[in-house]
């Protein structure tokens, strides 16, 4: 069977309970076939994939991709997103959409 994990961080070290389990999630995968790991590689999302992180994951038998080495530029739909949403924000239109609340947003 072939498995696709988002983790949002890298689990290394397993430095808290959130990264141990998600280190026997990865292993039980991993028992069950191939495993592929996508992940963020910067913040604000993703942090920790260093080198030495990522062959720790490679010797456990997953296959890591982060999203930067997948699209190492901006694509034209995401910078039309981007756009519309700085118009949106310059027409002071956010509170139409329901994002008055700063955390909301």
């Amino acid at each position: 069977m072939k498995s696709v994990v988002l983790l949002p961080y890298s689990p290394f070290p397993a430095d808290h309970g959130g990264k141990v389990e998600m280190l026997k999630h990865l292993d039980l995968l991993r028992e069950l076939g191939e495993c592929t790991v996508l992940s963020a590689g910067k913040r604000p999302v993703g942090m920790g994939w260093t080198e030495a992180n990522r062959q720790a994951l490679q010797q456990r038998g997953c296959t890591l991709h982060l999203r930067e080495e997948v699209f190492p530029y901006l694509h034209w739909r995401q910078g039309l997103g981007l756009l519309y949403g700085a118009l949106c924000k310059g027409l002071g239109l956010e509170r139409a959409f329901g994002h008055g609340n700063p955390y909301h947003r």
